[in-house]
């Protein structure tokens, strides 16, 4: 049995509209009857609305007021609401309610990026902020201290003499524990390769001087020097180890390889652009070495035909296969 098509992106938008004003409860009756005129019409706007009564089921398992950010944030509209309702219509309602849980938090962040886009901010004491392909962060600055809470992705951070006295720590969080700057440059992964692959883990590059790492179950912090980087789990972080060369070449848009595996190269390369690239194992183990420029993805996958044994198959602009030649 063939899967059902996609509704259009109108039809996505126009769902996300009536999901809005239903869960603010401002449909009048002739609205209701207007949203049933609509579901009826054709089958792709009872199944986008299905996806969307989805969506709001699990708004309703989390705080009200959380849920309600969510959707009454403009800002969010479109770009939040059609990613989700994108998902949930190209999924069964079971495996939907087990396997996509929203991250609330990176939905509400105070600055986020799309999946291949970068973005610079300036920070309140003139500190600079880079934040890296799908990437989300909110902002806290107080009296005591300047503090950077990092949901998802990658950061830069180059921090600025604070001028407040006395001086405001520069910290950086995750879901793992605490990063306290000691230099002015530093980069901040979640799940940095070549670290605890199989365990769930933070990463931390230190540019320029050193930054104190500490685990959230530890009183203690560890010193990460100039040009190293180290992983850190809730318990423990691991030895630092020399930082690549390439390790801040995203924010120039490239990405190096230096001798790496073709698996790892095209796990890199699947973070800056939609959906999915398969490796066949007959091809993973080969190396790849060069400068990648990060604004066409398409060209990266294009050139490795050129350079290595292997054949590119695009079944859609999506689904993107490597096999051997």
């Amino acid at each position: 049995m063939s899967s059902p098509t996609k509704p259009s992106t109108q039809t996505l938008e126009q769902a996300a509209d009536w999901l809005i004003l239903k869960d603010n409860g401002r449909l009048s009756h002739k609205q209701e009857q207007a949203l049933g005129q609509w579901r009826s019409q054709k089958a792709e706007h009872e199944q986008a609305w299905q996806a969307a009564c989805r969506l709001q089921s699990l708004i309703g398992r989390v705080p009200e007021s959380l849920g309600h950010q969510v959707l009454d944030r403009e800002r969010l509209d479109r770009r939040t609401l059609l990613k989700v309702l994108t998902a949930a219509v190209v999924m069964p309602a079971t495996a939907w309610s087990l396997t996509t849980q929203p991250d609330w938090q990176r939905w509400t962040a105070d600055a986020r990026t799309a999946t291949g886009e970068q973005r610079s901010i300036s920070l309140p004491d003139g500190s600079e902020l880079t934040l890296n392909t799908d990437s989300a962060v909110d902002i806290n600055y107080s009296n005591l201290a300047r503090h950077i809470v990092l949901h998802r992705g990658e950061i830069m951070i180059s921090t600025a003499q604070d001028t407040l006295q006395p001086i405001r720590p520069f910290l950086v969080t995750t879901e793992h524990g605490e990063i306290r700057a000691l230099g002015n440059q530093f980069i901040v992964r979640t799940q940095l390769p070549g670290f605890a692959e199989a365990t769930a883990h933070t990463g931390v590059t230190a540019l320029h001087q050193s930054v104190a790492v500490r685990p959230s179950s530890e009183l203690r912090e560890t010193l990460v020097e100039a040009n190293q980087q180290a992983a850190f789990t809730h318990q423990k972080v691991y030895p630092p180890k020399s930082a690549p060369y390439s390790a801040s070449a995203w924010v120039k848009g490239q990405l190096i390889a230096d001798n790496q595996r073709l698996s790892e190269f095209l796990a890199e390369v699947a973070r800056y652009r939609s959906g999915i690239i398969r490796v066949d194992p007959a091809v993973a183990d080969l190396r790849i070495s060069g400068v990648f420029q990060l604004k066409n993805t398409d060209q990266i996958l294009s050139s490795l035909a050129g350079t290595l044994p292997v054949r590119i198959s695009r079944m859609t602009g999506y689904w993107v296969t490597v096999t051997p030649a």
